[in-house]
């Protein structure tokens, strides 16, 4: 191993001043964005500082998107943490912002589902202006479809969600689905296509089934799938 790899495997295992030894500056650049990684879940401040170390440029930029991830910021403390993550700046706010939808709708239990669609567009509304319906939308979407068994929509993925959630729901379920068949999504919905989807024809397709009480939201979801 070399002396620069040696460094760096001494740097991972828990020493972080080893990455002064490192002597390729790409190399020193990684290791102590990732040791900043490391030391932000118990100090953000130490973590900014050395992150302050590395040159500008992408390693600096990951360590700024790096610590605050790490340290899980809230969205007010993201303002002004991910602006040192220069070019993932926006992607760093966007994780703050999911981590506060997320929690925002795991406040609330199942069968409160149309509580917590409300709590979560509040949220990130507030933090991203009129976008941040959709960024909501996404991770309401993602905790739902988790639920599910098999990639089937039944009742209990949808709770009392509204119907643009549960359908956007299946939406996500038909990805999965397709990620699963190793296929790409367009390519599993294009042949269920037409004016109604009847729940037969989706299945013996390979697409995802859904509960009958369901069938408008289904339907709506295909209405959207095959305009693409």
């Amino acid at each position: 191993m070399s002396h620069d790899r040696l460094a760096y495997a001494r740097a991972a295992a828990g020493d972080p001043s080893e990455c002064a030894k490192v002597a390729d500056p790409t190399l020193a650049a990684e290791c102590s964005a990732f040791a900043a990684q490391h030391l932000a879940a118990t100090d953000l401040a130490a973590a900014q500082d050395r992150c302050a170390t590395i040159p500008p440029g992408l390693w600096h930029d990951e360590c700024g998107f790096l610590v605050c991830d790490a340290a899980n910021v809230s969205v007010v403390a993201a303002r002004r943490c991910c602006a040192d993550a220069g070019r993932y700046s926006t992607r760093c706010l966007g994780h703050a912002v999911t981590r506060e939808v997320t929690a925002a709708v795991a406040a609330f239990p199942r069968g409160a589902e149309d509580q917590a669609w409300q709590a979560a567009k509040n949220a990130s509304i507030r933090a991203l202006g009129p976008a941040g319906e959709d960024r909501a939308e996404a991770v309401m979407v993602r905790i739902l479809a988790d639920r599910a068994t098999g990639f089937t929509l039944t009742k209990a993925v949808c709770g009392t969600s509204p119907q643009q959630i549960c359908s956007a729901t299946y939406a996500e379920l038909v990805t999965r689905a397709a990620a699963a068949q190793d296929k790409d999504q367009q390519a599993l919905v294009r042949p269920a296509c037409a004016k109604k989807v009847s729940l037969q024809r989706a299945t013996s397709l390979g697409l995802p089934p859904w509960d009958e009480s369901l069938n408008e939201a289904a339907q709506t979801a295909f209405s959207r799938m095959c305009r693409r």
